[in-house]
């Protein structure tokens, strides 16, 4: 592997004190906008100090080359940029005043549906509908579900007030080893099935893969979850239609979002 200095190392432990730093801020503190912004600055400066370090003219080549594992530079990535503003935007747009046009015509038990599924806490509301699914798609994704929530298995459910607000998959540092985390209201089917399918990813691929390929298991889980519940629940055509709807609205959501974090990089480092 590649060898760094200890300057590196040293430089390398003030951005993860940094890191620490923010982890520890109360959002709920009048002061917060203001410490994260002074936070972010300290930890971008910071960044390219040890990107320099290693070799690279500035955080963002670093992090493309070993974190992102891209096999181009962040230059080429202006055109993407002008095709989701041109393309993607306009249909985001379109289908976000759709979703909310069409819901306001449903029922209110068909909007409970919806509200069960992409709201409610899905371990005390709708996990067998989850195993379920996970038992039609069998195979490795059914034995990395059952290890994964069997008693033991590496989830972390919180619902303390003050607990992080989130759901990620991550492994541990010294294992390797796969876990998954809910908190705060990111406990819902979707999220699960999403976040399952990065749990399921980690476990099967032995190789690291390309940061832009790292929403694909994720993302075809959930929209696999959605066909197997259109299939096998008694949904009225509106409310199918809806489902459907709103799973767009997520994957335009997903491709603006990184687009916007990756212009904003460009321009900070």
């Amino acid at each position: 592997g590649k060898e760094y200095s200890d300057t590196y190392y040293a430089l390398k432990k003030e951005l993860n004190n940094i890191e620490s730093e923010y982890s520890l801020l109360d959002s709920n503190s009048s002061t917060f906008n203001d410490d994260v912004e002074k936070l972010y600055v300290k930890y971008v400066n910071k960044a390219n100090e040890v990107a320099i370090e290693s070799g690279y003219g500035n955080y963002l080549e670093s992090v493309y080359a070993d974190t992102y594992l891209r096999d181009y530079e962040y230059s080429e990535t202006d055109n993407f940029y002008e095709y989701v503003k041109r393309y993607v935007y306009p249909k985001f747009v379109t289908i976000a005043n759709r979703i909310h046009a069409d819901i306001d015509l449903l029922f209110n038990q068909e909007q409970q549906l919806l509200v069960l599924y992409y709201e409610k806490d899905c371990f005390t509301n709708c996990f067998k509908d989850v195993k379920s699914y996970v038992s039609y798609m069998g195979g490795t994704m059914e034995s990395a579900f059952n290890n994964l929530f069997k008693a033991g298995g590496g989830y972390f459910i919180s619902y303390e007030e003050k607990a992080l607000k989130g759901a990620f998959t991550d492994t541990f540092s010294k294992s390797g080893i796969p876990y998954v985390y809910f908190g705060g209201d990111y406990k819902d089917s979707f999220t699960l099935v999403h976040e399952f399918g990065h749990y399921h990813a980690a476990v099967i691929n032995d190789n690291e893969l390309c940061f832009d390929l790292a929403e694909t298991q994720s993302q075809a889980n959930e929209l696999l979850f959605l066909q197997y519940l259109l299939q096998n629940e008694d949904f009225s055509q509106k409310v199918a239609g809806i489902f459907e709807e709103y799973k767009l609205y997520d994957v335009y959501s997903t491709i603006i979002m990184s687009t916007l974090v990756n212009e904003l990089e460009k321009k900070v480092y």
